[in-house]
């Protein structure tokens, strides 16, 4: 009889653990699923991979963790994908609007290639965002209004591209008291105001918006940004009073 107890016992923690890997196990099918579709998707819009990289690890048979430049979590619970640093691989194309759906990504590192087209807004959706690196690429438009959306992130960096049009008058808004430190968007022909709500990002210690057509005074709100170590607004159409 009491062999006949253990012998239970045991089986009903092992139909316990069964149980727990084929909640982990759906899960994982599932999270993996959608980064997957989402990584195959930015892979279908890049027209050129100079070095071979992606073409070569990126396989259907394969884990997207073991993708070239691809970074998973550690957690089995919730795996997924929270890296892709595609810098310096001479890839050319445009980034696919299916980045955000990665919506676990805290660091995406796309300059140094050969990008074009426009920064998708659905980058905007990636809640978890902390550092966004596309500078030294051709991309072109506006930058998205849904950037400046995560409070999350710490680092925006798009400078020499071919960025156009006016700053969002959002910017900072949502970043007040938060940990965006980084804004460099340097060398490309954005023109306009530069946004006085740019003092509401107090945690801003890097500022660089030297090499466009900013046609506008320097707000005085800028004082406001007692942890500024760096700022760059050369090369402009700037006029007015130096506060």
């Amino acid at each position: 009889m009491e062999n006949k107890s253990c012998l239970i016992s045991k089986l009903k923690i092992a139909l316990v653990i069964l149980n727990l890997y084929c909640v982990y196990a759906s899960k994982d099918g599932v999270t993996f699923s959608t980064d997957r579709h989402a990584l195959e998707a930015i892979r279908a819009q890049i027209t050129v991979d100079h070095s071979g990289l992606l073409s070569k690890t990126w396989t259907a048979n394969t884990s997207i963790c073991t993708w070239t430049g691809v970074s998973c979590g550690f957690q089995v619970q919730t795996q997924r994908v929270i890296g892709l640093d595609l810098s310096d691989m001479g890839l050319v194309g445009r980034i696919s609007p299916d980045i955000g759906s990665l919506s676990f990504l805290t660091s995406l590192d796309l300059s140094n290639n050969s990008f074009h087209g426009s920064i998708p807004e659905e980058i905007g959706n990636l809640s978890s965002l902390q550092d966004l690196m596309l500078n030294n690429n051709e991309l072109t438009g506006p930058v998205p209004r849904t950037l400046f959306n995560q409070s999350s992130i710490r680092l925006i960096e798009l400078s020499f591209n071919s960025l156009s049009g006016t700053l969002p008058d959002n910017v900072c808004d949502q970043f007040f008291k938060l940990r965006l430190s980084v804004i460099a968007i340097t060398g490309n022909k954005l023109t306009g105001l530069i946004p006085s709500s740019i003092y509401k990002c107090q945690q801003l210690q890097y500022l660089n918006m030297a090499t466009n057509k900013f046609n506008s005074s320097i707000p005085r709100e800028i004082g406001n940004l007692t942890l500024l170590k760096q700022l760059f607004l050369s090369e402009n159409d700037l006029h007015g009073m130096i506060f």
